[in-house]
């Protein structure tokens, strides 16, 4: 989360191949000074981290059988989001009802950070990273996983996104917001 974070993704779109970018003074120092902060020692992790990430960024990525984005570093207007916006909302259902309940906030404000806030092709997404390890990495797994796990974040992270898009219809929502992406790493 970190690297992706404060990474320069231009960097990604400049480079060659994964080789290349890697070399790159300003990839070694960031990755050298997270490893550090988070005590990782065994230099092997550099080639992991690195070729993690620039494939996370540089692969294309089938969203639907007829529609693939060709890489998230060449997606328009790429950046992580904070949110925060009052809870309850007249305008929205309750969280909580929306997933069956379970989930009840009387007042306050919700505030959350969405990993990678993304364009493509006039329609706003986002990713958020995933580094859970999961049995099997197939579609039913993974769709059954998220399901079982990230429903409600999936709810909070949209609404957030479609206030920050000032979406104020079903057309509008239709015509604008892609939808989310879960990048298990």
């Amino acid at each position: 989360h970190e690297v992706i974070e404060r990474l320069d993704v231009g960097s990604l779109n400049s480079s060659e191949s994964l080789q290349s970018w890697r070399k790159l003074e300003s990839v070694i120092r960031l990755f050298r000074s997270s490893m550090e902060r988070h005590q990782v020692r065994d230099p092997r992790w550099f080639d992991r981290g690195t070729e993690m990430v620039f494939k996370t960024l540089t692969s294309p990525m089938a969203i639907t059988p007829d529609r693939t984005i060709v890489s998230l570093a060449r997606c328009r207007n790429s950046r992580e989001m904070e949110f925060i916006f009052p809870l309850p909302e007249a305008a929205h259902p309750k969280l909580g009802s929306a997933i069956g309940g379970g989930w009840i906030a009387e007042r306050g404000y919700l505030k959350g950070f969405i990993d990678f806030v993304f364009e493509d092709r006039s329609l706003i997404y986002f990713a958020d990273w995933k580094s859970d390890l999961l049995r099997a990495y197939d579609s039913a797994t993974i769709a059954d996983y998220v399901g079982r796990n990230y429903e409600l974040q999936a709810l909070i992270y949209t609404v957030g996104v479609i206030r920050l898009l000032r979406i104020r219809s079903e057309a509008e929502y239709r015509r604008r917001f892609g939808g989310l992406l879960y990048v298990f790493l």
